[in-house]
């Protein structure tokens, strides 16, 4: 005849790699099997730094149908972790779990449902019921892990064709136990490569493989609540804005967890260019025109803070009382002082494809054949581009004298 009394579910949980301050509440999920077809399934909440049961939704299947909702006891497993015992609905057989020492927390869960049980466990002890036969049970007790995160960035994100880029991938755990193998992998699209030799790893652990195009990498263990870095350095080979996107990320045990994205953008630096309007000048009298074209020669890219520096070699100075600047370049700031050495252009911005020319007239102030170089004209962020130079002569004044001779007559010289 069935006999009904208050059914327990009794568990012994190893749970090793946790600190004494470790965040609480952490799930585990059970799975098993008895013997004669009942299942055991369900959740354990579990406060890992008290030992306690703090929610649970395990069940028996049929034939037994029964759920142990709520917490009956808890007492310390020793040195190999906690017994925990749960309070079932009464109506069924009286089940016993244990769950043997595991290399990570969680691991392989033996007992029996019904009967007493015999275990050579040290640290634990077990009573029995008599007169109630033995349903052997096997299963699983496994952490109920949350995927990985990553997230990406390139910094700079918008480079000069053949410039370089650092790629930054953060990698998250956000539960309250250590993952195992966290693992992704990141192809570069076309017109990016990876420098050989250039990732860092900051996460510890790992087995990674970089080529030329891609990275593979699994992070042995990832600490629970902790974040690491991994970077590289990115070459910029072809201009566009280059979309890059991770594989998942996955981890022993978790679901797996979303990609990453990130963009960098390849550009074009600008380009200058300038010329005299004269080969040649007369000391002093003589000035003539310097030009600056300046070019965007990007086609979808806005560039910003175009700008260069134009220092005047020695025989030559910005024309003064007035400078006669002419033109205007992109709502930049135009600076050329009269009567000094140095001409400048700050702060412009030029759409994609378009250009901006203006002038400043310059004086000879000292003989002799003068070339004069720009610096590099750049943009932001960081983006450098060619120097410009032109030549120019600069002679001795021609004066010339009028006189008259005794006859009258006119004469110069």
């Amino acid at each position: 005849m069935f006999r009904q009394f208050a059914l327990q579910l009794v568990l012994g949980i190893c749970l090793f790699g946790f600190a004494s301050a470790q965040a609480a509440s952490t799930d585990f999920n059970i799975t098993g099997a008895v013997s004669d077809g009942s299942t055991v399934s369900g959740t354990l909440s579990i406060d890992t730094t008290a030992g306690m049961v703090t929610a649970s939704t395990v069940a028996l299947g049929a034939p037994d149908s029964v759920t142990c909702p709520n917490i009956s006891y808890q007492f310390s497993g020793g040195s190999t972790g906690w017994v925990l015992g749960l309070d079932c609905i009464p109506g069924g057989s009286l089940l016993q779990l244990v769950l043997l020492t595991p290399t990570q927390p969680g691991g392989s869960l033996i007992g029996y449902a019904g009967g007493g049980i015999n275990s050579a466990q040290p640290n634990f002890s077990f009573y029995s019921i008599p007169d109630i036969p033995s349903r052997p049970v096997t299963g699983n007790v496994a952490p109920a892990l949350v995927a990985a995160t990553i997230a990406k960035s390139f910094s700079p994100s918008t480079i000069a064709i053949g410039a370089t880029s650092t790629l930054t991938f953060t990698i998250g755990n956000p539960n309250a136990l250590a993952l195992q193998n966290v693992a992704f992998s990141d192809t570069l699209p076309a017109g990016l490569s990876y420098a050989p030799g250039t990732l860092v790893n900051n996460c510890g652990p790992a087995v990674s493989n970089l080529t030329t195009t891609a990275l593979d990498i699994t992070i042995s263990s990832l600490a629970p609540g902790t974040t690491c870095t991994l970077s590289v350095t990115v070459n910029g080979n072809t201009t566009g804005a280059k979309v890059n996107t991770t594989s998942t990320i996955t981890a022993t045990g978790a679901p797996d967890g979303n990609p990453a994205t990130a963009t960098l953008t390849v550009v074009f630096p600008p380009s200058i260019s300038k010329g005299f309007t004269d080969s040649q000048i007369e000391l002093f009298f003589g000035s003539t025109t310097l030009s600056f074209k300046i070019i965007n020669p990007n086609a979808a890219t806005t560039l910003t803070n175009v700008s260069f520096t134009d220092t005047l070699p020695a025989g030559l100075t910005v024309s003064a009382p007035s400078n006669g600047l002419s033109g205007s370049c992109g709502g930049g700031t135009i600076t050329a002082v009269p009567g000094s050495s140095s001409i400048s252009l700050s702060g412009s911005t030029l759409a994609a494809g378009a250009s901006c020319t203006f002038s400043v007239n310059v004086l000879g102030a000292q003989i002799g054949s003068w070339t004069n170089t720009t610096s590099t004209v750049s943009a932001d962020p960081g983006l450098v581009g060619n120097a410009a130079s032109a030549s120019i002569t600069v002679v001795a004044t021609q004066f010339m004298w009028f006189f008259e001779t005794s006859s009258g007559a006119a004469q110069s010289q």
